[in-house]
């Protein structure tokens, strides 16, 4: 009696071997590709907050009168803490605190918070990354 079918059953078990294979690989690089992803937008919320923080620095700059007091509580109290900026797609909310030295001369010191975010807290798209900085004014 011949025996057939043996090819039959190699081949179908090469097949769900080089199947689950291929499953493993599509799976393997799917979540790559959410990691690089998700890299790519916690850098760009990065430089987004930084860009908050040279926002801050640049405003000091261009507006300061020269009169430390009054410079620190219109800066951080009014014009820099709360206000909010969009940076391509991501939004950046700053956070400020002034302080006043003097030694020997009368400086404001400020302390910038810059936070960038994109999407909704929860969210498998939300991120968002916070930058903080201090400066003087006028600079030592």
């Amino acid at each position: 009696m011949r025996q057939r079918g043996f090819g039959l059953v190699s081949a179908i078990f090469i097949i769900v071997v080089v199947a689950a294979v291929a499953a493993y690989m599509l799976q393997v690089s799917t979540v790559q590709l959410g990691t690089v992803s998700r890299g790519v937008s916690g850098e760009r919320a990065y430089w987004a907050a930084q860009g908050g923080i040279q926002w801050a620095v640049r405003y000091v700059q261009a507006n300061a009168t020269g009169n430390s007091h009054s410079d620190a509580t219109q800066f951080c109290g009014t014009d820099i803490d709360g206000t909010t900026l969009d940076v391509n797609g991501y939004t950046v909310a700053m956070s400020c605190t002034a302080y006043l030295f003097s030694d020997p001369q009368d400086r404001s010191i400020y302390h910038v918070t810059a936070t960038a975010s994109r999407g909704a807290p929860g969210s498998r798209d939300y991120v968002s990354r916070a930058v903080r900085a201090s400066f003087a004014q006028p600079a030592p």
